[in-house]
């Protein structure tokens, strides 16, 4: 390094670890979804063995036409708008098939996937396609 005023250059041990994280994981997308929350029309959810629709109509959010509870919904909805992780799985070659596919459909957006897979020894295991190269092992994420 070399003072602003000065022709002289010096070395500074450790100079570089002051300026970057030694933690890795703090270079990569950590980004897990993000979406508009008022612009979210309809969330597919399906699993192996039954699916289910969440539709916003005018101000209410429908189950598969009925009526949801408002209150869960938009804590819900809430939790997808903005989410990170940290907890990247980098050891796993084959995730199988998923256990849950759910499908964010929104208004001037992309449509969002979240893909969910078990693995034995494993956490549930969540992918999204916001940032499809990445799969998190998050207990935070799995309570989504």
């Amino acid at each position: 390094m070399r003072l602003e005023e000065d022709n002289e250059v010096y070395t500074v041990d450790n100079f570089m670890g002051i300026a970057f994280s030694s933690d890795a994981t703090s270079f990569r997308e950590q980004i897990f979804f993000r979406i508009k929350k008022d612009s979210i029309q309809i969330i597919n959810f399906d699993y192996p063995d039954t699916a289910f629709t969440l539709t916003k109509n005018a101000d209410m959010w429908l189950v598969d036409g009925e009526p949801s509870d408002s209150t869960n919904t938009a804590e819900f909805i809430n939790k997808l708008s903005y989410t990170t992780s940290k907890e990247f799985v980098g050891d796993v070659d084959d995730f199988g098939q998923p256990v849950f596919n759910m499908t964010i459909i929104a208004n001037g957006e992309d449509d969002l996937v979240l893909t969910g897979y078990e693995v034995i020894g494993k956490n549930l295991i969540l992918n999204s396609s916001l940032n499809p190269t990445a799969y998190f092992e998050d207990q935070t994420l799995g309570r989504l």
